[in-house]
């Protein structure tokens, strides 16, 4: 076999070699053209280093000039697909040049297949046989030049300034490799054949037709950049397994339960904590639906149409809900979410984080029942002191109800009976029973330990409820309560019993503030006015006042003003306050004395316990 034969069809092979490759690329990601556009501009090449060896083999004009078309054929097939390759394949070419190019081109290789000899052609006058420094002959033909060959020529300039640009773009954007090695090729071959055709076309050189040749630079530069990519993928690959093994790692020892569901919420993955806190085997949950398996039958609804709402791009960052485990025990968890996406970028599943709530709930309640046990025993602490009040209280209605009962006696003793008095007496009976009954009830509604029950508060009857039970005390004391209510209705939300407790509180320690004060000056107002979405609850009295660091250090437990005082009182309070969603808080006065805020939600805003629930 001659060495030129050798030659072109090695060429013809290396070019094929490239086209098979990017078709089979194409075939695995069907989506990128640019594979498709390569293939055909490596084929149209492996064809041209055929159609380029035929001619060599010329033996009579008219088979030249046949062969001459097809050749230009396979030209305007390769820059055809390598211009719109590089407008797809960088994206920075511009559209404009190669539409002119293609319509160039297109005009061109349809002057080719009319003209008798092709685009290069007017005529062939002669094929000369010539001879290479080995001694192989090869055929050349000799003719008039086609002046429409210009056209061609101009547009393979065109290409030139095309190529250049997009690839310089491409290199300035950030894609170095890329810019270098594909429109570093690119530009090589239209130099070597746009400069060599055209001399080979006019006989200043003697040698065959060499634009296969040519676009081995184009083959070069593109299978660099492929084994450039496959080094870097198979680097990125044990970057990948790295990072998978050490997430793998992290989620197999975290104390958090991690769940992995596909797009039909069946489980792909558990890890060991959580199968451990659900009493599960791993071959138990995998591949069952979690909802249905590890949520409650009246959740479920509403846990598919999360888990459905999250697929299709939903946003849910958090929520809670109640986990069964294999038990049947239940657990209050809190989830953390995210939708995991496939190769294709289509959502593939979620992987839900969950932080076990249970212990701390349980904390909370038995601190709350701790709390709640505490306030009672304050309560009845201050009960205590209030002996005497409450026997004056009460000691009132009962002597006027013995007196009333021993004049009744008379009366009804004298003839005739004189009835009328008696009935007065009777309906006076009555008031001093309802008097003594109305301090019983408050005495045993501050005493009774049941559970907080949030309701409607009406606080304008709650502050003079409060009031009436110290009224013994603070005559005693010689102090004027005043209680300033407003004229809409004053309904906040919370728990009768404890509110009654704080403001019970907080008037025992305004007595406190004014009994060195003269008996004018012992004037206590409860105010109560709104604030926007919160009623405001104010204790104003006209003592000493308090220190600076004083008004946070009352608030502080075992801190007390009081000589043998627990200090726990305000402590108690201001948790009480806070457990309503509420603030409690201490100022001075500009004149003199202090004034203690609480705040509480109006009635008919969302109680977070009944959000929670």
């Amino acid at each position: 076999m001659s060495p030129l034969t050798i030659a072109w069809s090695m060429c013809a092979a290396a070019s094929a070699m490239m086209g098979l490759s990017h078709v089979l690329l194409w075939f695995k990601e069907r989506r990128r053209s640019v594979y498709l556009l390569s293939s055909v501009m490596a084929f149209s090449a492996a064809a041209s280093a055929l159609l380029e060896l035929a001619l060599m083999r010329a033996d009579d004009t008219a088979r030249y000039g046949t062969l001459l078309q097809w050749e230009n054929l396979t030209i305007y097939l390769l820059i055809i697909s390598m211009v719109w390759f590089v407008y797809l394949h960088f994206g920075t070419a511009r559209r404009w040049l190669a539409v002119a190019i293609t319509v160039l081109w297109t005009i061109a290789i349809g002057i080719n297949f009319t003209s008798p000899m092709s685009l290069v052609y007017s005529e062939i006058t002669e094929l000369r046989m010539m001879k290479t420094f080995w001694g192989e002959t090869f055929t050349l033909a000799i003719g008039e030049p086609n002046p429409w060959k210009a056209l061609a020529d101009a547009a393979s300039l065109l290409i030139l300034v095309y190529a250049l640009d997009g690839s310089f773009r491409a290199w300035r954007g950030g894609t170095r490799e890329e810019a270098a090695a594909v429109g570093g090729g690119i530009v090589v071959f239209i130099l070597l054949a746009g400069a060599h055709t055209p001399l080979v076309d006019a006989g200043v050189v003697a040698t065959p037709y060499m634009i296969s040749f040519g676009f081995l630079a184009i083959v070069f530069g593109m299978t660099y950049v492929l084994v450039s990519r496959a080094f870097s993928a198979s680097r990125y690959a044990r970057q990948v397994q790295a990072d998978e093994k050490r997430w793998r790692l992290l989620l197999e020892n975290v104390q958090l339960l991690v769940v992995g569901l596909d797009r039909g919420g069946l489980v792909n993955y558990v890890n060991p904590h959580a199968l451990r806190l659900l009493g599960y085997e791993r071959g138990d949950i995998l591949g069952r639906p979690w909802i249905d398996i590890a949520v409650p039958q009246a959740e479920r609804p509403a846990a598919w149409d999360t888990f459905r709402n999250l697929l299709q791009g939903g946003n849910l960052p958090s929520f809670e809900n109640t986990v069964l485990g294999k038990t049947g025990e239940a657990l209050h968890v809190r989830w953390s979410q995210v939708l995991l996406y496939d190769v294709d970028g289509a959502s593939g599943g979620t992987l839900s984080i969950g932080e076990d709530l249970t212990p701390r709930i349980r904390a909370e309640h038995e601190a709350r029942r701790e709390r709640d046990a505490l306030a009672h025993v304050t309560r009845v602490s201050a009960m205590g002191e209030l002996v005497a009040s409450l026997a004056h209280e009460l000691n009132q209605p009962l002597t006027a109800m013995l007196s009333n009962a021993q004049a009744a006696q008379r009366f009804l003793a004298t003839d005739p009976p004189e009835l009328g008095e008696v009935r007065d007496i009777l309906h006076d009976l009555v008031k001093d029973n309802q008097r003594a009954s109305d301090v019983i009830r408050r005495l045993r509604a501050l005493l009774t330990k049941e559970p907080p029950a949030f309701a409607a508060v009406d606080l304008c009857r709650l502050a003079r409820d409060v009031s009436q039970l110290l009224r013994g005390d603070s005559m005693i004391r010689k102090i004027d309560v005043a209680v300033e209510c407003p004229s809409e209705p004053a309904l906040a939300h919370g728990d009768t019993i404890q509110l009654q407790q704080v403001l019970l509180n907080l008037l025992l320690n305004a007595f406190d503030a004014v009994a060195h004060l003269p008996a004018d000056r012992r004037r206590i107002t409860v105010g109560i006015s709104r604030r926007r979405d919160a009623w405001e609850i104010s204790v104003r009295d006209q003592g000493i006042g308090l220190a600076p660091d004083g008004l946070t250090e009352v608030f502080e437990p075992f801190f007390s003003t009081k000589r043998g005082g627990m200090g726990m009182g305000l402590s108690i309070a201001r948790s009480i306050v806070e457990s309503h969603d509420g603030r409690l808080w201490a100022e001075n006065n500009s004149d003199r004395g202090a004034t203690f805020c609480l705040t509480l939600p109006v009635f008919g805003a969302l109680d977070p316990r009944e959000a929670a629930a």
